[in-house]
């Protein structure tokens, strides 16, 4: 794996000697001059270890790192500027940043720093791995109850399938459990798990995915998050059991399905072909227009193909619209699936952060391509207010005034 690294500084000199610094060490260094560059190359790319200076027109590093944290949160970030006192420690932390080195800079410290980067990467860390994110939006409650587990999938280590093991939940809420176990499973393993709650004389036959692991204990076991699927036989059972321990409980007339499609999807039911509200197919109503742009994707949530939670992709956008844009992907995407999208616009030139929700996906015009239609969600990181106004540049650019609404 090439060991790729981005320099952004707005001082060429700097580039270059950084570039040849870590040419040298056997590093692929790929160098920006500001921000925006910076973030174009991002989405391009995806690079795993970012050093950056601090003070840059038009985007500073500070905001850059809060960019790329937002986005790629595993990425290493290092600040690289003489003006580094100008922040205080906890700056830095805030905005996300794994160190900072001072110009005139320490070669030796720097390529140490990039070396100890890619090391923690190759092991499947990033920044604050030790305290895994676990985006569960439902309430948690601390719960030790008997699990028996068997293993389903596991593309990693096929060699595992089959295998049973006991352990014990940590805690429990309607869309995960929190395990400990001296069992090896990766990220991405499918399980059929069997919780037994003594007290109550019952059993719950779910399934889910293994979402994060934390290192291991003295005691041998590690602390895992496994997301629930809502094709789990139980699911219902264990919605109205876990409401009934966090004290949520569910609507009035609502059953545990229902509780649950709530608690996930804001309304939405389940078709057959995934997520939809009714009588609510893809139809944009605002004008849309071609534009050639990189889309950098990351799938956070989805409940139909679990493992695809959490992978990284390069996308091409087709058309923007106001609310919306359609992708050709390489990755079909279910629908329903929960993206964040790093969206770099060529014509005029600008970079966004969004999030959106998958519409719909059919086949592509090349063979193995998908077009995907996203819809975007409203409070993501860019404001759809300023996306709007590149939009509308665009049609401005390519001779289209006055869009009208379909």
């Amino acid at each position: 794996m090439e060991k790729k690294a981005l320099l952004v500084d707005d001082e060429a000199p700097v580039l270059r000697v950084m570039e040849q610094l870590f040419k040298n060490h056997g590093f692929v260094p790929y160098s920006a001059i500001s921000g925006l560059d910076a973030l174009g190359l991002m989405t391009q790319h995806g690079f795993q270890v970012v050093f950056t200076d601090l003070r840059m027109p038009n985007m500073d590093g500070m905001h850059l790192c809060r960019l790329i944290k937002q986005f790629a949160p595993r990425t290493f970030v290092y600040a690289v500027s003489a003006f580094t006192d100008a922040f205080s420690p906890g700056e830095f932390r805030a905005a996300g940043f794994d160190g900072r080195f001072r110009k005139p800079f320490d070669n030796d410290l720097l390529i140490d720093a990039c070396h100890m980067a890619f090391q923690n990467v190759a092991r499947g860390m990033g920044r604050d791995a030790a305290r895994p994110v676990e985006r569960r939006k439902h309430p948690r409650i601390l719960a030790e109850e008997e699990v028996r587990a068997r293993i389903l999938t596991c593309d990693t280590d096929p060699g595992l399938v089959g295998q049973e093991f006991e352990c014990a939940t940590r805690d429990v809420s309607e869309g995960g459990v929190q395990i400990w176990t001296d069992q090896g499973l990766p990220v991405g393993t499918v399980l059929q798990l069997t919780v037994v709650v003594s007290e109550q004389r019952q059993r719950f036959r779910l399934q889910g995915a293994v979402r994060w692991v934390s290192g291991v204990e003295s005691s041998g076991r590690s602390k895992v998050g496994i997301l629930l699927s809502i094709v789990s036989q139980d699911r219902a059972k264990w919605v109205q059991f876990v409401a009934h321990l966090t004290g949520c409980g569910t609507k009035s007339g609502e059953d545990g399905h229902a509780a649950a499609r709530r608690g996930r999807d804001g309304g939405m039911t389940h078709g057959r072909r995934g997520l939809w509200k009714p009588g609510d197919r893809e139809r944009r109503r605002e004008h849309r227009v071609k534009v050639h742009s990189d889309v950098r994707v990351r799938v956070y949530n989805t409940d139909l193909n679990m493992t695809l939670t959490d992978t990284t992709f390069l996308c091409h956008g087709v058309d923007l619209s106001r609310n919306g844009i359609r992708l050709s992907s390489d990755v079909e995407l279910p629908i329903g699936a929960e993206l964040e999208m790093l969206v770099h616009v060529e014509e005029p030139p600008s970079v966004f952060v969004h999030r959106g929700k998958v519409r719909w996906t059919m086949r592509g015009g090349e063979p193995n391509t998908f077009s995907v239609s996203i819809e975007l969600i409203e409070g993501g990181p860019s404001h759809l207010r300023t996306w709007s106004d590149v939009v509308e540049r665009v049609w401005a650019l390519q001779g289209q005034s006055n869009p009208t609404r379909r």
